[in-house]
């Protein structure tokens, strides 16, 4: 479909846009570049030696040639990585490397030393951030990509680039059109429903493939224009023969004798069929055929894999190429868009411009020019055969049902959008909406591919429905996923989909049993038929288990499917990372109101590492703006020693949000750590004494009992005669807790008698910090959990009366 192109599209719009090239440098590896390549180390050369020709005055040039080293050595690959990231970071950009034809690079590393440098190469797209690679490949062949078990594996992010839809094949003729100048295309641009027709029947004969797209046009605007057509087609041929060599080579020898057997033969085949034309025994073609579908070289036409499914080849132009190497130089893929797509008249007209075109023209190009007589004289004879004629009126019948199927299902996504962005704002009805019930209908006639997003917005306009009526929504839906259930067809892979949806409304109606019997049924799915369900349904599925686990006690399996849901997020990214920073936020919830203060603080790191993946505009200010909130109480829990750079962080988090739910409680942790403030702020050390007695609480509750201790030993050397002694008892406490709280031997009675000069509220303080260290102490067995008011874990006082609304 053009990889050589794409990548040149990349380059050329990186280099060309100034936002982009300001932040990457394209560097492009050619198909020649691959095979100089025979590990990590010779790779990272080919790009030093692009980013100098793309840079000339970069310092990596004089460097390159003093390096010195062998392909193979590990320390050759680390020194070009360190000095390509040194370079790159001079620059201020990313490396862009652009590179076709991956499987060609894997393949060249030494069998042997594969695994290791595979490996190797792994770590580099792991841990050097300077470097993105872009590579236009067929990814359906490769083992490294799709086995769980190998080094590369979930290590890229595919994007598959499908053939074009019929809307598409509008948009690329109103483009070329809009290019050359040429009018008179009205019959196959316009919206009437012959447009329509004729859009659909160029899809069909040319299988959505952008190069056939084009050359249909070319086809269609100058009939007489075929010769030039023909020679494109023999040197795009011409070209695919490297390619396709190597992926025959590659075969074993049945598997390629099935696949030649295959592209010889003008129709789709059965497994019985392929068996009788390459004389294989039928008994053990299931197990090649498999592979070969498994390899991405075949695939299922039609039927699930069992009898009489039909099967072809994954590549279109396999087929094309390899009949025209055997030497048959009929075009059938030609032949069959001229003899369907004109009327005989026109093709006979064309015969005899082409005729008088031979006559005229020298003997040199008279071989194209032949060869492109024959294609349309076949064409001709195709199209008055009866054969022919019954197969274009077939053609053409299909077409105009699918049409007719495109505009029913696009009239249905409409009405739905209207329904789903009115229907919301209207006060609840009791009159059942029209559009629900003639969308089921229109949804169980439609072939699956247009039934896909008719399916998606039915779904969410229930959704919309639920809010006023959940079970006239549910109802529907129900009705929905027995159609889906029923079908032998993709349609039945969109059933979780579905289930989602019935699972969120029934979660949201409080019927927590059967929501999440949907939600099980949506993570059972992949296991059960394995549809076509990307992350994100099963994400969310996660997501919403999580939430009613906790909603019914069920802790652990909360923790287990949110740890899952931000994983899966900070894996994947993309639509993934809202729902990842959500669940991230509700497991840091679910941690605190356990007291695990630890485990909270790491699910916030991972909230806000989601938040910085976002685009500014995406971000939920107030849901970071908690997120941070929590993280300094979370630190203020875990007795972080940097207090004061604690405190002077939540001062400056209220003065950034004075608007923010929690502002209440911000201030309020803020005022009662004043005193410690003050104190640390105060230089003189008199004051800095009398601040301290005059609330010794806030530092007993809330000061490390090392620093607590260290601060009192200052304070009695800068205490006044009448301060002293009350100083001096603050002292005596302070080298009593540690061992207190140790349950040392005697330490307990000297404790009290110290405390017995302090005023009781002070007591009380001391007492409850010492039961809040035992609970924390990693040294010591657990004591019996104390039960504070609230029915939770024990925590740091100043913390107490904030932790319930902030949970909340």
């Amino acid at each position: 479909m053009g990889k050589t192109h794409l990548t040149g599209v990349l380059h050329h719009r990186v280099r060309g846009d100034a936002r982009l090239s300001e932040s990457y440098l394209p560097l492009w590896l050619g198909e020649a570049d691959v095979y100089e390549v025979y590990s990590p180390a010779t790779l990272l050369e080919r790009i030093a030696e692009r980013l100098v020709e793309a840079v000339p005055d970069a310092k990596l040039a004089a460097t390159l040639h003093t390096l010195e080293g062998v392909g193979d050595e590990e320390g050759f690959f680390q020194e070009l990585s360190s000095h390509l990231g040194e370079e790159a970071e001079r620059q201020g950009k990313t490396l862009l490397v652009l590179m076709e034809n991956l499987d060609a690079l894997l393949e060249s590393f030494a069998a042997k030393e594969r695994e290791a440098q595979v490996r190797q190469l792994r770590s580099l797209l792991l841990h050097a951030p300077h470097f993105l690679f872009i590579s236009t490949t067929p990814t359906r062949y490769m083992v490294e990509l799709t086995d769980p078990k190998k080094p590369l594996y979930n290590q890229f992010k595919e994007r598959d680039l499908r053939p074009l839809s019929v809307e598409e094949v509008g948009v690329v003729f109103s483009k070329l059109v809009e290019l050359t100048g040429r009018k008179g295309m009205e019959a196959v641009l316009g919206d009437r429903q012959d447009g329509v027709l004729r859009r659909k029947v160029i899809h069909q004969l040319t299988g959505g493939l952008p190069r056939s797209v084009v050359m249909t046009f070319e086809v269609m605007r100058d009939k007489t224009g075929i010769k030039a057509l023909v020679e494109d087609l023999r040197r795009l041929l011409d070209a695919q023969t490297a390619y396709f060599e190597a992926r025959l080579a590659r075969l074993a020898p049945r598997e390629r004798a099935i696949v030649t057997t295959m592209a010889l033969a003008s129709t789709n085949l059965t497994s019985k069929e392929i068996a009788t034309r390459s004389r294989l025994p039928e008994r053990t073609l299931s197990t090649l055929v498999s592979r070969l579908v498994q390899d991405g070289h075949v695939e299922p036409t039609s039927g699930t894999g069992g009898k009489g499914t039909v099967y072809g080849l994954s590549e279109g132009l396999f087929r094309l190429w390899y009949q025209y190497r055997k030497g048959r130089l009929l075009l059938e893929p030609l032949v069959r868009l001229l003899a369907y797509l004109f009327n005989p008249s026109e093709l006979q007209e064309t015969i005899a411009r082409l005729q008088r075109h031979v006559e005229e023209n020298q003997p040199d190009s008279q071989d194209s020019a032949h060869l492109a007589l024959r294609q349309v004289e076949e064409a001709l004879r195709l199209a008055t055969s009866e054969e022919g004629r019954l197969d274009r009126e077939r053609l053409w019948k299909e077409c105009q049902e699918e049409a007719t199927a495109i505009r029913d299902a696009r009239q249905t996504i409409d009405q739905l959008r209207a329904f789903v962005s009115k229907y919301k704002n209207l006060a609840p009805r009791k009159k059942f909406p029209p559009i629900i019930e003639s969308a089921l209908k229109v949804i169980q006639r439609l072939p699956a591919p247009l039934a896909t997003d008719c399916i998606s917005w039915f779904n969410a306009s229930m959704y919309v429905l639920s809010l006023h009526s959940p079970v006239l929504a549910t109802r529907q839906l129900h009705r929905l996923l027995n159609f889906l259930e029923s079908q032998d067809s993709s349609l039945r892979e969109l059933g979780p989909y579905t289930h989602l949806s019935l699972g969120i409304i029934h979660e949201k109606s409080g019927q927590v049993e059967e929501a999440l019997r949907h939600i099980e049924a949506v993570i059972l799915a992949k296991s059960a038929y394995k549809p076509r369900v990307g992350p994100f349904p099963l994400e969310m599925a996660r997501w919403i288990r999580a939430e009613l686990y906790k909603k019914i006690g069920r802790t652990p399996e909360a923790i287990r499917d949110y740890s899952h849901v931000i994983e899966s997020a900070l894996r994947s990214g993309g639509i993934q990372t809202s729902m990842g920073l959500h669940a991230a936020n509700a497991l840091a919830r679910v941690h605190e109101k356990s007291g695990d203060w630890k485990q909270a603080k790491q699910a916030i790191h991972n909230l806000l590492k989601l938040s910085d993946s976002l685009p500014f505009h995406k971000r939920d200010r107030q849901l970071i703006a908690g997120a941070q909130l929590r993280l300094i109480f979370n630190k203020m829990a875990l007795g972080d020693p940097a207090l004061v750079r604690l405190l002077s962080s939540l001062e400056q988090w209220i003065k950034e949000n004075p608007h923010h739910q929690f502002i209440d409680i911000a201030q309020e942790i803020s005022t009662r750590h004043a005193p410690i403030m003050n104190m640390f702020s105060e230089r003189n050390p008199q004051r800095r004494v009398t601040t301290f007695l005059s609330n010794p609480n806030a530092f007993y509750s809330n000061l490390p009992i090392e620093q607590l201790r260290q601060l009192i030993k200052e304070l009695e050397e800068s205490a006044s005669p009448e301060e002293a002694p009350l100083v001096h008892t603050h002292a005596l406490v302070a080298e009593t807790l540690d061992a207190t709280i140790l349950n040392a031997p005697g330490a307990k009675a000297r404790l009290n008698r110290a405390l017995g000069r302090l005023p009781p509220e002070l007591r009380q303080v001391v007492r409850e910090r010492i039961a809040d260290e035992q609970t924390r102490a990693p040294t010591q067995p657990p004591p019996p959990k104390r039960r504070t008011n609230s029915s939770s874990p024990a925590r740091p006082a100043a913390l107490r009366s904030a932790a319930d609304p902030l949970e909340r």
